[in-house]
C-alpha cells in the first residue's frame, strides 16, 4: 500500500504516502503505462493529422504617423510626433479591422465570405512603443490568405486618410505566401497525447491501489490495524513438476495451507 496509516503520540490518525511504494508500484505496471502512453501519443499526432484542417498565417506591417508627408528620414520626425502616431496606432488598429475595409478587400480578391467569417480570419497587434502596426490573416489556403491580407493592407491604406484627417499609414512589408501550416502543430498534440496516457494511466494504476483494501503483506497489516505481528506461517505450496496438484487459499497474511494429492498404487 502506498498509504500509511499511523497513530502519533496522542492517538490521532495520521496518513502518508509512502514515495518508494509509489515508484515500486508504477514501476511494477510500467508496460502498462508506457503502452498507454505512447497509443495516446500516436492517436494525438494522428488526430491532428487527419482530423483537423490545417491553417495558414501571414502578415504585412503598416507604419502609423500623424501626418500627412511621411518620408523616409526619420530624422525629420520629432519624439511628439512618434508619441502621438504610438497612440494613433490603436486606433489604425480597429480601422483595419472595420466592416468596410474587410468587405472592400475581399470584393477586390472575389472571397465570398460573410462578415463575421471574415473578422474571424484577420486579428492585429501593436509593436510595443513603436509606431507600427502588424495585421495577421490566417486561413486554410495559404495563397487566398496573401491575397487577402495584401487587399486589405491596399483598401486600409487608401481608407485611412479619409477617416482620420492629419495622419497616414505606409506598408513596411506586404504579406507574403506562407510555406509552413500554422495550425496544427502534429508533435504538439503528440507530445499532449503522450502526457496525458502517462498521467491517466498512472492515474488508474494509483488509484486501484488505494482502493485495493488487501492485506499483502506484514507491513500492510501493521500499517493498516497499528498491531504487533506474534508470528507468520508461509503459505505452502509446492510446484506441479513433483507429480501432483496443488490447492490452497489464505486469508491475510501468511494464513493458508496446501495439499497434495498422492497417486494411488
Amino acid at each position: 500500500m502506498i498509504i500509511n496509516n499511523k497513530q502519533d503520540e496522542n492517538g490521532t490518525a495520521e496518513s502518508e504516502i509512502d514515495l518508494l511504494a509509489l515508484a515500486a508500484l508504477l514501476w511494477e505496471y510500467r508496460l502498462i503505462i508506457i503502452i498507454a502512453t505512447l497509443l495516446l501519443a500516436v492517436g494525438g499526432y494522428a488526430g491532428s493529422r487527419f482530423l483537423l484542417t490545417p491553417t495558414y498565417r501571414t502578415n504585412f506591417t503598416a507604419f502609423v504617423n500623424n501626418r500627412n508627408d511621411v518620408t523616409t528620414d526619420t530624422s525629420s520626425i520629432a519624439n511628439a510626433d512618434i508619441s502621438a502616431s504610438h497612440q494613433l496606432t490603436y486606433t489604425y488598429a480597429e480601422i483595419i479591422k472595420s466592416d468596410y475595409v474587410l468587405e472592400k478587400a475581399a470584393e477586390q480578391i472575389g472571397l465570398d465570405a460573410d462578415i463575421e467569417t471574415l473578422r474571424r480570419y484577420i486579428t492585429t497587434s501593436i509593436g510595443n512603443n513603436t509606431q507600427l502596426v502588424y495585421v495577421y490573416v490566417t486561413m486554410t489556403s495559404p495563397s487566398i490568405a496573401a491575397q487577402y491580407a495584401n487587399a486589405v493592407a491596399s483598401v486600409s491604406q487608401n481608407y485611412m486618410s479619409d477617416i482620420v484627417e492629419g495622419s497616414s499609414m505606409k506598408i513596411v512589408t506586404y504579406a507574403k505566401v506562407p510555406k509552413t501550416r500554422y495550425f496544427p502543430s502534429h508533435t504538439r498534440y503528440g507530445l499532449i497525447g503522450a502526457l496525458l496516457g502517462l498521467v491517466v494511466s498512472s492515474a488508474v494504476v494509483i488509484l486501484q491501489d488505494l482502493l485495493d483494501r488487501r492485506v499483502k503483506s506484514e507491513e500492510d497489516l501493521t500499517n493498516t490495524y497499528d498491531i504487533p505481528i506474534i508470528g507468520s506461517i508461509p503459505s505452502m505450496t509446492e510446484s506441479k513438476s513433483k507429480g501432483g496438484s496443488k490447492y490452497g487459499y489464505g486469508y491475510g497474511y501468511g494464513y493458508g495451507y496446501g495439499e497434495e494429492n498422492q497417486e494411488n498404487a
